[in-house]
């Protein structure tokens, strides 16, 4: 095959790429970076301070993730595949962050846990207490496929086209923990989904499977290339049809090995995530290439999946299993802590449940016989989690942040801290709206600002003294629109954090006093230009 005739290299080669990328270097070692995890007694036998930069930057491989500032605190990140989680593996979870941690557990966007403030020395303990539970480290972050996510209610969800597990577990078969895909240009971020509103969020993943029927058969249509670091990308539908078994994987295989086997996305670490290769070849010429290595052509499929409006799965709802009901509960930011999850899971045990995940950083109790509902709602209540929450509250996003992730920006407030205050605010000031507000500390974008009615993302600001603090940039508009994915604009830049909220609602209001007739908050911020919307938010 002549890849030169699909998605040129332009002269890059993998000498080159070793040469100016210390990335790629770093993985072209002897060792596969996953061997990392064979040393670790002796790595911290060694001491923090004797410990090269570059084992803590493999340690990423197997979700150990140092913590802000870099003063050998980490973060253990789990991976948990479409949320499933028992009710063991989430007192497991909470027994570790009270144990070794600093009692502090998160809910990510990408269906897995964190848990915050474990030294070095005990995270090898750690490590073997969360496999022993069943639960995944391996590509909790570093250059590897990821966490792969679906929805929450797969296998439950009266609606879905049909029962997803059996893919997705073939996907995590194929994918987690291989040593062949452990050394990637980047991250690779997987996701499948056959419920009709897509709610895990398929738009910004490297390569997402949406469940379609063709001729009486069911399969999947792909969207390829998404992405929600800046520059942020939407996935892109490319227009085949793909049974539900081997094929699918293939697929996903094929479009990987397009990607991580051009040198050209290994010369920048900037610019390696796979929504490049999308970006400098048309989609003809990736379907092409693909299609070269799976070694067949595919069959068609010409109709453009309809992304609506996503549900949070929150509150009771009906499941597919005859008298069982789930109740989904929001969780701001993720945030529990350690007394909560093992209460919790205790809960869980009680009523004879199991726990699902949400990328919306929520927790859902499932297969829920309808006589313990009062009863979960009331104990959950207790717990400090309730359903009785403005939207604005409750659809609420925030990401991990300052004082924990090295890469947010946070100079004092976090952006934790600030999505807080704004929704504070925005309660006091006009009541409840039916909206989303994402809030991220850097322009990694984890939290998903670029999707959101409301995105904030962390950055800082130089003050004329020259002294740098704490800032945002506010964007508008992101989610689904007309049945497509659109990314916010931004619109605010650097502003201060005591001023953020009163533009947001200044926006707001100008947006409740000339909205038209059935007209959404993001259908009102497209139908006015860039330098309008600044001039409602800047009063």
């Amino acid at each position: 095959m002549n890849e030169e005739e699909y998605c040129p290299r332009d002269g890059a080669t993998f000498e080159k790429a070793l040469k100016v990328n210390p990335r790629e270097r770093l993985k072209a070692r002897e060792v596969c970076p996953l061997d990392v995890i064979d040393n670790l007694n002796e790595i911290v036998a060694k001491g923090y301070e004797e410990v090269p930069e570059e084992d803590f930057v493999l340690l990423k491989w197997w979700g150990v993730i140092h913590e802000k500032p870099k003063i050998g605190k980490f973060s253990i990140r789990i991976g948990i595949p479409g949320g499933r989680l028992t009710p063991t593996q989430l007192r497991e979870a909470g027994e570790l962050a009270k144990e070794f941690g600093d009692g502090n557990i998160k809910v990510t966007t990408r269906q897995g846990l964190h848990i915050f403030g474990v030294n070095l020395k005990q995270s090898q303990e750690v490590m073997d207490a969360i496999k022993d539970s069943g639960l995944e480290l391996a590509g909790g972050c570093g250059d590897a496929p990821r966490n792969i996510t679906t929805c929450p209610l797969a296998g439950l969800n009266p609606d879905e086209l049909f029962d997803p597990w059996n893919t997705l577990n073939l996907l995590v078969k194929t994918f987690v923990g291989n040593r062949e895909y452990a050394s990637l240009p980047h991250k690779y971020k997987i996701s499948l989904d056959t419920s009709p509103d897509h709610c895990n969020i398929p738009e910004i993943n490297d390569v997402a499977l949406l469940g379609v029927e063709k001729d009486g058969e069911f399969g999947f249509t792909p969207l390829i290339g998404g992405g929600g670091a800046l520059p942020a990308r939407h996935g892109r539908h490319m227009p085949v049809f793909l049974d539900r078994g081997e094929e699918a994987v293939k697929f996903v295989v094929a479009y990987m090995n397009a990607w991580q086997e051009n040198p050209k996305y290994r010369m920048s670490f900037a610019k390696a995530r796979s929504k490049f290769l999308v970006d400098d070849c048309d989609m003809d010429n990736v379907r092409k290439e693909v299609e070269s290595r799976i070694g067949y052509e595919l069959e068609d499929y010409l109709e453009k999946p309809t992304l609506r409006v996503e549900s949070h799965h929150l509150g009771v709802g009906e499941q597919k299993q005859e008298g069982l009901k789930y109740i989904g509960f929001p969780i701001l930011s993720g945030m529990l802590n350690y007394e909560q999850a093992i209460k919790i899971a205790d809960l869980a045990e009680e009523v004879g449940a199991e726990l699902r995940a949400t990328t919306q950083q929520n927790l859902i109790f499932v297969n829920l016989p309808e006589e313990e509902l009062d009863g979960t709602i009331t104990k959950m209540e207790d717990i400090g989690f309730t359903l009785k929450q403005s939207k604005i509250r409750k659809y609420a996003i925030g990401c991990t942040g300052h004082p924990y992730c090295v890469s947010s920006l946070g100079l004092g407030t976090s952006a934790r801290e600030e999505l807080e205050e704004i929704i504070n605010h925005l309660e006091e000031t006009i009541g409840d709206l039916d909206l989303t507000i994402n809030s991220a500390g850097c322009p990694n974008g984890c939290s998903r600002p670029w999707l959101a009615d409301i995105g904030i993302q962390g950055t800082s600001k130089l003050l004329p003294d020259g002294e740098r603090t704490q800032a945002f940039n506010v964007l508008l508009g992101g989610g689904r629109r007309e049945g497509e994915a659109v990314l916010a604009r931004l619109i605010l830049k650097m502003a201060l954090p005591e001023d953020v909220k009163l533009s947001i609602e200044r926006v707001v209001r100008t947006y409740l006093n000339e909205k038209q007739e059935g007209e959404t908050f993001k259908d009102f911020t497209w139908r006015h230009e860039v330098n309008e919307l600044k001039k409602m938010m800047v009063g």
